[in-house]
């Protein structure tokens, strides 16, 4: 940001990148603002810390919060960088994919730190809270995920500046939070994302859906990963966003996978491994068969094994939309 002389300079070009861009919304931002009035910067500063810590811990960004609102970004290897053969991280297909894989997993412990941080779920007992929402409320975060360029820059003066990504692929991520009303899900990615995930992510994710944007050429598919309100353990040394390893792999030495990435995650991770412990494989099994019929046309088939699979899950979203 400094010219040859040290000094700041503001009229310099954008660079155009590769990002994996994440939303993560507040959900009843605006009311619970209203209902906490004087306290609801503690509240959501109490958010952000977790936030802020899961992001840096996976290696993020977080570009900006308005509203209730963060934009999240992972940078990825150029375009002209070329692919190895190399079955590690010297491998920019690699890096890619590993950098996918750790917004995933960023997105996944902000989820979970957020259900078990104290202070945050003391809002469940709030007055101001309960009045307005009643006694059912809990803190709930969106979080959408998608990959694209961006044009990447300053704005600002001397005064203040800030690090902006301007592109109508952030805009997806907005429209992939907002999709939640339809859907129901808590986390939505989109195609172009999850091709990045190693085999290992993919299978923990569930295509839903087809959709379209009116601003994009195509039309794309639609991921969600599965989570469960299932409490799951943690040990009293832990700190915010790091590894929590199942306790019957607790002896696996992770140093011995990490020069292939954070693939391991998706193993060994007991929040990751234990939100969707609970959800029968029939269910998946019966929502794909259902999803196949679905795009092929066959609606009486499709209508079948939809009900089919609610009868193992019975409150899912996209099954049920």
């Amino acid at each position: 940001m400094m010219s040859g002389e040290g000094e700041l300079n503001l009229m310099r070009p954008g660079n155009k990148v590769s990002i994996v861009i994440q939303i993560i919304n507040i959900e009843n931002f605006t009311t619970i603002s209203e209902c906490l009035q004087e306290e609801s910067p503690i509240f959501i500063n109490k958010l952000s810390n977790v936030i802020h810590a899961c992001c840096k811990e996976w290696g993020g960004l977080v570009s900006k919060n308005i509203q209730g609102s963060f934009l999240l970004v992972w940078r990825l290897p150029e375009v002209t960088d070329k692919d190895t053969d190399e079955d590690d991280l010297t491998n920019p297909a690699m890096q890619r994919t590993d950098i996918a894989n750790r917004a995933l997993v960023s997105a996944i412990k902000t989820l979970a730190e957020i259900r078990r941080t104290s202070e945050i779920q003391a809002y469940k007992v709030h007055p101001r809270i309960i009045s307005r929402f009643g006694p059912t409320y809990s803190t709930d975060i969106t979080i959408g995920i998608h990959i694209g360029w961006s044009i990447e820059g300053v704005i600002g003066s001397e005064s203040k500046i800030d690090p902006a990504y301007l592109s109508p692929h952030i805009s997806v991520g907005y429209n992939l939070v907002e999709a939640r009303k339809e859907y129901g899900s808590t986390v939505l990615m989109s195609e172009d994302f999850y091709g990045y995930l190693s085999v290992k992510a993919k299978t923990c994710c569930r295509r839903i859906d087809t959709v379209y944007v009116n601003y994009l050429p195509n039309t794309f598919g639609l991921y969600t990963f599965d989570i469960t309100e299932k409490e799951l353990p943690v040990p009293e040394t832990h700190q915010l966003g790091k590894l929590i390893k199942l306790q019957k792999l607790d002896s696996v030495n992770v140093e011995s996978f990490q020069h292939k990435g954070v693939d391991y995650m998706f193993t060994l991770d007991s929040d990751i491994v234990g939100m969707q412990q609970d959800i029968p494989q029939h269910f998946f099994d019966s929502f794909r068969h259902a999803y196949v019929d679905y795009i092929s046309g066959q609606w009486d088939e499709a209508k079948e094994f939809l009900e089919k699979a609610l009868s193992y899950l019975h409150e899912d979203g996209p099954a049920l939309s």
